[in-house]
């Protein structure tokens, strides 16, 4: 019995030496993070206030030119498995809207932050270094950021074999792991794929601004898009479309939400395995060489050099713009640009002298008029549309065209043909107008059949 209670001293002993070496690893965590050095327009902060393996406080700071977005008020959090949920309570300083959510955050050497809504809205998500402990009393504030970069080293042993050819990679633009991912520069691999990458950003509306990158091979288009405005940057999302272009609906959704693209010393970086898949590629990872290889086809019919891209890249809508001749009127551009395999492309609305048009006009000035269907209805006033009737030419409007009186004058014993009906309808509307409605469809089938 005596053995017995001195080896569950002994253990319990063991456990109580355990239990401090926990809470101290946690409270490593406690201190400020923030955003690294960028353009000064805005950053982000977090303090850690108390951390153990349980609970946490924190406080967090959103600030974009020199403004606070929102104003967050969080209680208590839990912590599971080095993962904090903190819930808040936010109001918008620019209309005082309120609303609750939840800041999520991985803890590390660099915190991991994501704030979302409880209403589903992804209010901030960035990877924070930390500046100071939280003893210190004066916090180094460095320059702020408005899309923060991890604080990632490259891997100066990872090696990218293109189809039996090593890759080469400039000291500042090497493949990297990220997260158990290689994570390549954008372009320094893909073209050697014979993939067109293009980079394009623009205003979507008032509040959004959205950001693509776009690659595409032979008929494949896959693009990451995103949407930011003063509050941070939303997550990226990945659609895929075959023989078909951005601008339409079938497409495939790829998930991404653990393989984010990101910025680093202001370059693109892009999870190499899902973009080398996704567009026919095999990807195999050699462990023992800490080596990638690639397997592709680098055949692309619609291939562009470096120099077409850019400048299919700095087409702009004012750009496409200016190939619309003064024959079109009442010209509105669409704001989303476009692409196809071939080309980017925008679209405007307009009006010509026939009535609606859309313009189409993609990189090279080409310009393809798209006709705007009216809506058949019942109603005869419903979508109708006022048309001028087409006057009649000299000719036309005589039709009694007299013979010349010779005595070998063949007579036409034909059937004369009937002029197609051009009908007409009228009706009165509430105040006493009248409205008239033209129907030309037999009209304009007789002119094609001309």
């Amino acid at each position: 019995m005596k053995k017995k209670l001195v080896s569950f001293i002994a253990a319990l002993s063991l456990m109580l030496t355990l239990i401090p070496s926990v809470s101290a690893a946690y409270s490593d965590y406690i201190g400020t993070y923030q955003t690294p050095n960028s353009d000064g327009t805005g950053y982000a902060t977090l303090s850690i206030l108390t951390c153990n393996e349980s609970s946490i406080k924190v406080d967090f700071k959103r600030i974009k030119n020199d403004v606070e977005s929102y104003v967050y008020t969080f209680s208590d959090g839990t912590v599971t498995r080095n993962t904090a949920y903190v819930p808040f309570h936010a109001v918008m300083t620019s209309n005082s809207s309120e609303f609750d959510g939840t800041m999520t955050i991985e803890l590390g050497g660099l915190v991991k932050v994501s704030i979302l809504s409880n209403r589903g809205t992804e209010l901030y998500t960035g990877t924070l270094p930390k500046i100071s402990d939280g003893s210190e009393t004066t916090v180094v504030t460095p320059e702020p950021d408005d899309d923060p970069e991890p604080d990632v080293v490259m891997s100066t042993d990872l090696s990218i074999v293109l189809n039996g050819t090593k890759l080469d990679f400039s000291d500042t633009a090497k493949p990297t792991i990220i997260d158990n991912f290689t994570y390549v520069p954008l372009r320094s691999v893909f073209s050697g794929m014979g993939i067109n990458v293009y980079w394009d950003e623009y205003q979507k509306n008032d509040l959004l601004r959205e950001q693509f990158i776009t690659c595409s091979k032979n008929n494949v288009i896959i693009q990451f898009s995103r949407t930011f405005n003063e509050s941070g940057y939303n997550v990226w999302t990945l659609k895929k479309w075959t023989e078909l272009m951005t601008s339409e609906t079938g497409y495939e959704s790829l998930d991404i939400t653990t393989l984010q693209p990101v910025i680093i010393n202001d370059r693109s970086y892009v999870p190499l395995r899902i973009i080398s898949e996704a567009l026919g590629a095999a990807v195999e990872w050699i462990d023992e060489t800490r080596t990638v290889t690639i397997d592709c086809d680098t055949y692309n019919a619609y291939w562009y050099p470096t120099e077409t891209i850019g400048a299919m890249e700095d087409f702009s809508s004012a750009d496409a713009r200016a190939y619309i001749p003064d024959d079109y009127s009442e010209v509105v551009p669409l704001a989303t640009p476009y692409f196809a395999p071939s080309s980017k492309f925008y679209l405007f609305d307009a009006v010509d002298m026939y009535g609606k048009v859309q313009l189409r006009i993609f990189y090279g000035g080409y310009i393809d008029v798209l006709p705007v269907t009216a809506r058949v209805s019942d109603d005869p006033l419903a979508g109708s549309v006022p048309h001028t009737m087409p006057e009649l030419s000299s000719e036309e409007s005589d039709p009694s065209t007299e013979a010349t009186d010779t005595a070998d004058e063949v007579q036409n014993t034909a059937e004369p043909t009937e002029s197609p009906e051009v009908k007409e309808s009228e009706q009165t509307t509430e105040d006493g107008k009248t409205v008239y409605t033209f129907d030309l469809t037999d009209y304009v089938n007789n002119l094609n059949q001309q």
